[in-house]
């Protein structure tokens, strides 16, 4: 799972957000990097997002989710 915060113009640096069904954040994440851009990761940033069980992507958070919830 990635979040992104990027300069005004960076993506475009890189030919834009692709628009893939998922995972359109972790191939930005792969192109910014080849392009040279510094980018920073830190495992221990804590994050509060939805706990939604109906989402966009065939395989984003939603979907996992649905997954580790108990039935």
């Amino acid at each position: 799972m990635t979040d992104l915060l990027e300069a005004a113009g960076t993506p475009l640096a890189c030919g834009g957000v692709f628009p893939l069904p998922t995972g359109e954040d972790h191939d930005l994440w792969k192109r910014l990097g080849r392009a040279g851009f510094r980018r920073c990761y830190d495992e221990n940033a804590r994050v509060l997002t939805s706990s939604r069980l109906a989402g966009r992507a065939p395989h984003g958070l939603a979907a996992l989710l649905r997954r580790l919830s108990p039935s």
